[in-house]
């Protein structure tokens, strides 16, 4: 497996956790720590990431 390859695979393994702990976060109503772990997620670019309020008209 190419250096490229394990990094990919990293990053989606890293996504793959972050969305299992917020899942179980969100179903245990643990509202403070699923903030934490989606404002995580975002950071990391996550796939919902919001554009950035300069882009917006």
């Amino acid at each position: 497996m190419t250096n490229d390859l394990k990094i990919t695979k990293a990053a989606i393994d890293d996504f793959k956790k972050i969305q299992c702990y917020m899942a179980i976060a969100k179903k245990e109503n643990a509202t403070e720590t699923y903030a934490e772990l989606k404002r995580e997620y975002l950071s990391k670019g996550g796939p919902y990431r919001r554009r950035s309020q300069s882009h917006r008209h």
